[in-house]
C-alpha cells in the first residue's frame, strides 16, 4: 500500500483523518513513511516556498520537540536528491521542481555530539567532520585539520568544488530517532 497524503492548506495546523489505518508516531524518515504506506500530511508545498528562494540563503527553524523538524530535514534531503518517486501524489510534484538537479546533502546528527569539555566536543566535531569528509569522498590536506571548524570549512569547499554545490541540514540534539522508538517499544 503506498503512502496517502492528506492535503491541507498552508493555514491549516491539523487535518482530521477517518478510516486511515496506519498512522506514524515513531518515523522520522520521510522515505520509510512514504515506501511504508503512512499518512503524510502534505505540506510539500511549503518546502518548495522554503527551497526555492535565492541561491545560498541560510534558514534556521526551530520549533519545540515534537513538531517535525526530523522529519522535515529528512523531507528537504530526498527533495534535493531528487527523490521525485518519494513525492508522488504530493503538492510539490505540481510545482516546478529540477528533479534532475541534485545535490549532496550534509546531514549534521548533532545527537551525536556529546562531551562534557569543550576539548572532549572539539575531538567529537572533528571525528564528525572526518567521517562526512570520508563518506563523501573529499580529501581534507592535513593543513585543514587545525580544528573542527576549519575541517568543516576545507570539506564544505571541497564538497563544493566536487559537486557545484550542497545543503547542509543539521538535527536537534535532544530530537528524537526511530532506532530509539523501536527499542522503548521492543
Amino acid at each position: 500500500m503506498a503512502a496517502r497524503a492528506v492535503r491541507t492548506s498552508a493555514t491549516d495546523h491539523f487535518a482530521i483523518i477517518s478510516g486511515i489505518e496506519k498512522i506514524a508516531t515513531d518515523i522520522y524518515s520521510f522515505e520509510n513513511l512514504r515506501k511504508g504506506g503512512y499518512v503524510y500530511v502534505d505540506k510539500t508545498d511549503l518546502l518548495w516556498r522554503l527551497a526555492s528562494e535565492k541561491e545560498g540563503r541560510q534558514f534556521f527553524i526551530s520549533r519545540p520537540r515534537r513538531f517535525g523538524k526530523s522529519l522535515m530535514l529528512s523531507t528537504l534531503k530526498c527533495l534535493f536528491e531528487g527523490r521525485k518517486d518519494l513525492f508522488r501524489g504530493l503538492k510539490i510534484e505540481k510545482r516546478r521542481w529540477a528533479w534532475k538537479t541534485t545535490y549532496p546533502v550534509v546531514m549534521l546528527d548533532m545527537s551525536k555530539a556529546k562531551a562534557s569539555t569543550p576539548e572532549a566536543l572539539e575531538a567529537v566535531l572533528l571525528g564528525m567532520v572526518l567521517r562526512l569528509a570520508r563518506s563523501f569522498k573529499v580529501r581534507l590536506a592535513k593543513t585543514d585539520i587545525v580544528t573542527a571548524g576549519s575541517a568543516f570549512a576545507a570539506f564544505l569547499e571541497g564538497l563544493a568544488d566536487k559537486q557545484g554545490g550542497y545543503v547542509v541540514a543539521g538535527g536537534d540534539p535532544s530530537g528524537p530517532r526511530e532506532e530509539e522508538g523501536r527499542r522503548l517499544q521492543g
